[in-house]
């Protein structure tokens, strides 16, 4: 596409998220490290070459799939990005330079809350409290919960996207833990932490979430959270139909460029 037609990323996701979401905008606009409503972030991308509005909109509506991986880990599918890279780079100019490394033509934005992947102790006598990010499907396959899935970039029609189904507070009773966060249990010699890890790990979603509900496993915890979070939007499924406009277009032009360049 030509300069003139380049959509920045950052403002069309956040002109997006303050139609939508006007609470996870103001979260968006703050720079990640910086609390927001006591709240800190840590970022991924995930990379696929499949654009089409069927997987977009089910990776958003119900979650993004590893295969294959039992241990559960982010770096399976995720890359990391740091505080410094985003505050120095900016996202706009990460994500499009992360869709050109493997011809990429989707990235998807994740987001979350840094105290989920910790159990570190604090001088105030607070304690972070993890939770668990996946869902077994009983398969050899997992599924990383939509809600931490913030949006997208499309490198064809150069524009993000935000997922209005984003909400950090989530139900988490089933769900199961990543082997980053067992690592981060281990260093701390939370043997508790480490037990539930393998627990979960072996156990599908559906026989961990009739066990999590009758123990009320989680319940302080989401009310911690809730406390800390305050009152946020509901989650709402996405509809792909704009995208799919979009894209639409965006490729017939791709295909009308690149007939008159012959």
């Amino acid at each position: 596409m030509k300069k003139e037609q380049i959509i920045n990323f950052t403002k069309s996701l956040v002109k997006a998220l303050s139609k939508t979401n006007p609470q996870l905008s103001k979260d968006f606009q703050n720079k990640p490290g910086i609390k927001a409503n006591k709240v800190e972030y840590v970022y991924y991308l995930h990379g696929t070459a499949n654009q089409s509005p069927e997987t977009l909109e089910d990776i958003f509506n119900n979650g993004l799939i590893l295969e294959g991986d039992t241990a559960l880990r982010l770096h399976s599918t995720l890359a990391p990005i740091s505080k410094e890279e985003i505050q120095t780079r900016g996202l706009e100019d990460i994500m499009q330079s992360y869709s050109q490394l493997e011809d990429f033509n989707s990235v998807f934005l994740i987001k979350i809350p840094k105290e989920y992947l910790s159990c570190k102790a604090h001088k105030d006598g607070s304690i972070d409290i993890p939770m668990p990010l996946w869902k077994n499907t009983g398969n050899g396959n997992s599924v990383l919960t939509p809600h931490l899935i913030q949006g997208v970039y499309n490198k064809h029609i150069n524009l993000g996207i935000t997922n209005p189904n984003y909400c950090p507070l989530y139900d988490p009773n089933g769900m199961a833990y990543s082997w980053e966060q067992f690592n981060i249990f281990a260093s701390y010699d939370r043997t508790d932490l480490m037990c539930e890890y393998k627990q979960r790990q072996l156990t599908t979603f559906s026989q961990q979430y009739t066990t999590d509900i009758a123990n009320g496993t989680f319940n302080k915890v989401m009310q911690y959270y809730q406390s800390k979070f305050g009152q946020l939007p509901q989650p709402q499924l996405f509809n792909s139909s704009n995208y799919k406009m979009l894209l639409e277009q965006a490729l017939r032009q791709d295909n009308s460029s690149n007939k008159h360049n012959r």
